[in-house]
C-alpha cells in the first residue's frame, strides 16, 4: 500500500512556503500528472475563495460518535463547469513528517461530481464501523478536479489540476479533552546566520491540537500583529515551529492560542 508524506516543520515571520500550506487546515495543491498525487503548489484557504472561487464548508470535519454521517458543502462562485473526485486517506504524523494512506473506514457520496457554477453540491461523509473507544481518529478528503488536457486530435488525457485536502476527524466513544505541552528552546543560529526560537507543542490528550497564533506581550500586554501557526497535533505527537527572532523584538513573552481558545503564556 503506497503512502505519501510532507514534511510539518516550517518557519513563521515570513510569507508561507510550500511547506507551510500542506500543514494547514485546508489544502490548495496544483497536480500535473496523471498517475500519481505529486505536490507542487499550493496556497491557504483564503485564496482558495478569492482565486479558485471554490467555496467548501466546513473546513474541518468532526465527525461525533453518534453520528454516522455528516455533509460537506462545496460551492463553485465560477463560470465554467468542473469535475471532482474524492479519495478518503488515514492521516497519520510520524516524526517530523505527515503520512496519508488508502483507507475504507469512511465513504463519501457521491465519490465524484460535477460542480456547475452557483449550484451547491453536498457531499455526505459516512462513518463505515464504530469510533476507536479511546483515540480520535484522524483522515483526510482528497478532493481533486479532474480535467482534460489534449494529447492527439481527437483524445485528452485526464490530469488533476486542483487538490483539496480537508481533515477529518472522529471522535472517540469516551469523551476526551484537549492535554498539550508548550516549550520554547534557546536562542540558536542557522547556518546563514539568523537568529530563531523553536516553540514545540506535544499533545499528551486523546484529541487532536490545532495552532492558531502567537501574540507577542510587554508587560502582560498584547502589541503587534498574530504570528499565525499553521498544522495540527495528532494524539501522542508533538508539532514544531520555527519563530524568527527578528519578529520577537520588543516582546518579553509569548501567548499561544490553539483554535479551541486556550492560551499558554510563555516568558522569553
Amino acid at each position: 500500500m503506497r503512502s505519501f508524506f510532507f514534511t510539518t516543520k516550517f518557519s513563521l515571520g515570513r510569507r508561507a512556503s510550500l511547506r507551510d500550506c500542506l500543514s494547514h487546515e485546508f489544502l490548495l495543491m496544483n497536480f500535473r500528472t496523471s498517475l500519481q498525487l505529486f505536490f507542487v503548489a499550493c496556497l491557504m484557504i483564503s485564496y482558495v475563495e478569492a482565486s479558485a472561487q471554490i467555496r467548501v464548508r466546513p473546513t474541518k470535519l468532526i465527525v461525533s460518535p453518534d453520528s454516522k454521517a455528516e455533509t460537506i458543502l462545496i460551492v463553485s462562485d465560477g463560470s465554467t463547469v468542473r469535475r471532482f473526485e474524492v479519495t478518503v486517506v488515514a492521516w497519520q504524523q510520524v516524526v517530523e513528517a505527515e503520512k496519508i494512506t488508502p483507507s475504507d473506514a469512511l465513504i463519501v457520496s457521491p465519490p465524484a461530481f460535477t460542480l456547475k457554477p452557483n449550484l451547491p453540491q453536498v457531499l455526505r461523509v459516512l462513518r463505515v464501523g464504530p469510533p476507536d473507544a479511546q483515540i480520535e481518529q484522524s483522515f483526510r478528503l482528497l478532493i481533486n478536479e479532474i480535467t482534460t488536457q489534449p494529447s492527439g486530435p481527437a483524445t485528452g488525457t485526464p490530469t488533476v489540476s486542483l487538490n483539496m485536502s480537508l481533515p477529518v476527524f472522529v471522535s472517540p466513544l469516551s469523551s476526551a479533552a484537549e492535554a498539550f505541552d508548550l516549550e520554547l528552546s534557546p536562542f540558536q543560529k542557522s547556518a546563514d546566520g539568523k537568529s530563531s526560537r523553536m516553540l514545540k507543542l506535544s499533545n499528551r490528550g486523546r484529541v487532536h491540537v490545532q495552532g492558531s497564533q502567537v501574540m507577542r506581550l510587554r508587560a502582560g500586554a498584547e502589541f503587534g500583529e498574530p504570528i499565525p501557526l499553521f498544522g495540527y497535533a495528532l494524539p501522542g505527537r508533538t508539532r514544531t515551529w520555527t519563530l524568527d527572532a527578528e519578529g520577537l523584538i520588543g516582546a518579553d513573552a509569548l501567548r499561544v492560542r490553539v483554535t479551541s481558545g486556550a492560551t499558554t503564556d510563555l516568558s522569553l
